[in-house]
Parts: structure tokens; C-alpha cells; sequence
């Protein structure tokens, strides 16, 4: 489909007209013969040529190609665009943020894989992430690893392989071995307040009680409730194992409930997968559509045409001209 961008530019078409009709000079039409020794023939004659306006009237073919040219101007002053079929593009509509406790209690070797073999917590929970990350193509993932203290892994991206590559370069120890899980929400608020979306999601997996925070974990849930944030907890750890590995159940939940967020527990790899498919039944993918047509301007192709076209009008003319005085 072709639009124009400046349809006004066609109201010039009548323009020549109204100038040649209502705006002329004063005109007297003579006849006028063409010689090649005119000053010889103006001293024979006796007679001096005056000076002043003079327009050489114009063939019918030259009237065609200045109205076309006219039209042609106009055409390209109106700037029309050829407009293509309605394209869309899905924007992240959310933000998920996901924070993951590095400290020593992860080390705890309680989760089975699905081949059977004895793994810790925490690679446990690279496989639970690597399979919900998987279902969230059109959300916009961040990580926040902590342990001591907290720190932004990966901004906010819909790369969803790279946010992949940080979780799995994760290492038990790099940030620490207790476990500050208020100071996390924290940060987590300040990175959302940095984010696009107004849906905001943190997703807090620890298996430890708070021991190195400045802020206590349920007034920093406070704050990230004023936010608009909601915060899912997961506990992670076998409740008949070690007592000094177990997460603070009821702190978690108090967290969950202030942001409106929803609490788990994960005993075992089967209990994360089932986690796994809770959370994206509580967060469905969310996008935003944005439609636009690709144009492709054509305001060069009218005059180009025209100026082709006359070209080849005046040297098909000249050349015909020239073929019929040799045959003459």
C-alpha cells in the first residue's frame, strides 16, 4: 500500500494555472520567422531590432512534459511511502529476579539427580532454574547471588542463555559462607527500582537462617511490598537432616506473605520440579505487543521518471530530426 506522507503538497497542482490565468504580463502575440543570417537581414531592411520580454510560444510537446514535470514535482513534494503488512514484536512485560544462597550449608549433599547420583543444594537448583528459565522466553531474567553479602550476578536481560552461563558459573563460596538474606531484598529493590516493568518478581532459594544482615529480612519485605515487588520464597534442605543446615521456615513464610508472594519447601529434586511448574502456573509469561508497518520512502522515483522519460523523448526527437534532414 502506498501512503503519502505530505498530501497537502498536491494542492500546488493548479498553482501554474492560476498563475498563467490571473497573474500574466501584458502579452502580444506575433509571428516570427527563424533565420540563420538575422544581423545581415536587419541591415539590408534598414531596421533595428528592439529589445524587451520575449517568449518563444511552446510546441505541444514541450506543454506535455511541463505539466508532467509539474505533477512529477508535486508527486515528490507529497513524499509518498510504500507501506508493508503490520509487523509485531513481543517486549518483556515482567521482570523476575532470582536470588540464590551461596553460602557453606549448599555444600549439603541431601538432592538425588534424575540419574540417580548424589548432588548438593545448589547444583540442585542450577537444574530447577535451568528448567524454568527454559518456559520464560519472553520475560526479562536478573540474578542475585549472596551469601555474606549480596551482589547483582546479571542485570536484567531477555538473553536468556547468557543469564543460563552466569547461574551455572555460580561457585559455592565466592560470596561468602553465612547467609544475609534481608540485605538481599535490598538490593533486589534497588535493581528493580533501576528495571522497565511495573510486574516484579523476586525469587529468593536459600536453605540458611539471616546471621550477617544489617537490615532483618521481614521489615526489608515491607519495603519491597511499598515497591510493588513480590517475593516467592524457596527453602531448600531435607527437614530430617543436619538442624544447623536448615532454613528459618517461618521467617521465609512471613516474607512470602508480606509481598504477597506464595512460600515452598524442597526436600528433593522432585519437590524443586514440582516448585518448578507452581511458579509458572503463579507467573505466566507475560509480553506487551507493539505493531508497526516498515516504510520504504519513494519521492525520488516520480522525478526520476519524469527526467528518464524526457531524456529519452528529446534524443528520440533530435535523432529522428537528424535522420530525416540526411534524407532530405
Amino acid at each position: 500500500m502506498i501512503e503519502l506522507s505530505h498530501p497537502w503538497a498536491l494542492l500546488l497542482l493548479p498553482l501554474p494555472y492560476l498563475v498563467y490565468r490571473y497573474a500574466t504580463p501584458f502579452k502580444q502575440r506575433r509571428d516570427a520567422v527563424f533565420v540563420p543570417f538575422f544581423n545581415q537581414l536587419a541591415q539590408i531592411s534598414g531596421q533595428q531590432p528592439t529589445t524587451g520580454a520575449a517568449i518563444i510560444a511552446k510546441s505541444g510537446f514541450e506543454w506535455v512534459w511541463l505539466i508532467l514535470g509539474w505533477l512529477a514535482l508535486c508527486l515528490t513534494l507529497a513524499k509518498p511511502m510504500l507501506v508493508g503488512e503490520p509487523i509485531e514484536q513481543r517486549q518483556p512485560a515482567r521482570e523476575i529476579l532470582v536470588a540464590v544462597d551461596l553460602s557453606r550449608s549448599m555444600y549439603e549433599e541431601d538432592f538425588v539427580d534424575s540419574n540417580n547420583d548424589t548432588i548438593n543444594r545448589l547444583e540442585g537448583v542450577k537444574q530447577m532454574m535451568a528448567e524454568f528459565a527454559a518456559n520464560r522466553q519472553h520475560d526479562r531474567l536478573g540474578l542475585i547471588l549472596f551469601a555474606d553479602k549480596p551482589y547483582l550476578q546479571a542485570p536484567f536481560t531477555d538473553n536468556i542463555d547468557t543469564w543460563l552461563t552466569l547461574l551455572q558459573d555460580s561457585q559455592l563460596g565466592m560470596a561468602g559462607s553465612m547467609t544475609a538474606i534481608g540485605d538481599t531484598i535490598g538490593l533486589a529493590v534497588k535493581v528493580f527500582e533501576q528495571g522497565e516493568t511495573k510486574q516484579r518478581v523476586l525469587i529468593l532459594i536459600t536453605d540458611g537462617k539471616d546471621n550477617a544482615s544489617t537490615m532483618p529480612p521481614v521489615e526489608a519485605a515491607q519495603v519491597a511490598a511499598s515497591y510493588g515487588i513480590k517475593i516467592h520464597t524457596i527453602a531448600i534442605g531435607n527437614p530430617k537432616g543436619p538442624r544447623h543446615s536448615l532454613p528459618d521456615f517461618e521467617q521465609l513464610t512471613a516474607i512470602a506473605t508480606r509481598t504477597g508472594g506464595a512460600d515452598f519447601r524442597a526436600a528433593d529434586r522432585n519437590q524443586l520440579l514440582a516448585i518448578n511448574n507452581q511458579l509458572n502456573r503463579l507467573e505466566k509469561t507475560a509480553y506487551d505487543t507493539q505493531s508497526y508497518r516498515p516504510r520504504q520512502t519513494l519521492h525520488h522515483w516520480p522525478l526520476s521518471i519524469w527526467l528518464g522519460c524526457w531524456l529519452t523523448a528529446v534524443f528520440i526527437r533530435h535523432s529522428y530530426g537528424r535522420l530525416l534532414g540526411q534524407s532530405q
